[in-house]
């Protein structure tokens, strides 16, 4: 007959709809549904939920608790709702009304900052009580010192907030714009297992948010500004090849043609000419290649030609593939069409350039070679697929 060995008593109470539990109990065990911290298994992320489409206002963006500019010196807050993380377990907010704020009048001869927070008070909490006020939840307004250099951004004093947006208040200003704030709701959350969006500059590489690792293997995200915008963490570790943040299965392509019209002449042997190139800019997670190119030229007697697709250099760059001819002893120049099959190359990171080169191997005639048209007749293409890379396994 089994029986219970060794057992612990969590310090947390469970859910239970028959009887009571206290605030806190009650806060972290609701906390089980949001969207957990990274490497903190009951901690959870602070921040504005996802909620309303902007419908292009400054990109694709999320309405929840968005503030903007007004008449004069006044700003709007929308309708959502946050969770505002503290040491007694997580708040989960509302605001249930648009709401109107105002800002103090400008200094006649320097700028400063304002701060839009979305902040929580509990008079039962040692931490979220300043001032012994009720438990409630607000937007507050805070107000920068003016500065004659670069103002500081005001920091609210204690916990249990979260910042929506910088005003910058220009002097003697008495009307504000777009252009003067910023955003700084963050990626917007969604519940336990939901996907987290990253917008704006959060959604760049090099941004502290999308640096950010996730919260446990399979957590999922979508980047709003890059070509890879499904994305899935595959665990802390050094290799990105395998761990970190890829890219799920789908691709983007890039394309180039000659900018010229004109024959362009490579005569004599081992001349090399760039037909025309792509730069691939870094979508953040490593990424491979599948290239393809095709060049129509006239080529003279004797001449044998290669064209390549190179990464990197034109000249000294790795061939990712290339195809060659040779014509024999004809009496004039002769048509030729080159096609370089795709090949999957990688993987890389970062920016890479890709290039698509013509070159005359050997000719018994220095003044012997080969030419090419520009994209006037739509010949000659360099098209390169870019698809983020699988896991290994």
């Amino acid at each position: 007959m089994s029986t219970i060995g060794m057992y612990v008593t969590s310090d947390i109470d469970p859910w239970a709809v028959e009887g009571q539990i206290g605030l806190r109990d009650a806060r972290m065990a609701f906390s089980a549904l949001l969207a957990p911290a990274p490497h903190e298994p009951i901690e959870v992320r602070a921040g504005v939920l996802l909620s309303g489409d902007s419908e292009g206002f400054d990109g694709t963006c999320h309405t929840a608790l968005r503030v903007q500019a007004a008449q004069s010196m006044s700003l709007t807050v929308e309708r959502g709702s946050c969770v505002i993380a503290t040491e007694d377990g997580p708040y989960v907010c509302t605001l249930d009304t648009t709401t109107r704020l105002r800002l103090e009048p400008a200094s006649r001869y320097m700028s400063r900052v304002d701060l839009v927070v979305a902040r929580v008070y509990d008079d039962l909490s040692e931490t979220l009580c300043p001032s012994k006020q009720r438990r409630h939840f607000c937007i507050e307004v805070w107000t920068g010192d003016p500065s004659p250099t670069t103002p500081a951004v005001p920091e609210p004093d204690g916990i249990g907030w979260i910042p929506l947006a910088k005003i910058r208040v220009p002097a003697d200003t008495t009307q504000l714009t777009q252009e003067h704030i910023t955003d700084l709701r963050g990626p917007g959350l969604a519940t336990r297992g939901g996907v987290r969006v990253l917008y704006g500059d959060d959604a760049r590489p090099g941004s502290t948010a999308f640096r950010q690792p996730g919260a446990y293997p399979g957590e999922q995200r979508w980047v709003a500004e890059s070509g890879f915008a499904a994305q899935v963490w595959h665990g802390g570790g050094e290799d990105r090849m395998t761990h970190g943040w890829h890219g799920t299965h789908n691709a983007m392509t890039y394309t180039a043609t000659p900018g010229s019209g004109d024959w362009l002449w490579l005569r004599g042997g081992g001349a090399l000419r760039e037909v025309c190139s792509v730069t691939i800019p870094d979508p953040g997670v490593p990424y491979t290649i599948y290239p393809t190119g095709r060049v129509v030229t006239r080529q003279s007697p004797n001449t044998a030609v290669d064209v390549h697709i190179k990464v990197g250099d034109p000249n000294t760059g790795p061939a990712v593939n290339w195809v060659g001819s040779e014509t024999g002893a004809a009496e004039s120049d002769t048509h030729q069409v080159y096609s370089v099959p795709p090949l999957r190359y990688g993987p890389f990171v970062g920016d890479i350039q890709v290039f698509l080169t013509a070159q005359v191997i050997r000719t018994n005639n220095p003044e012997f070679g080969v030419a090419y048209r520009g994209d006037d007749v739509g010949d000659n293409t360099l098209a390169v697929e870019v698809w983020p890379l699988p896991r290994r396994v």
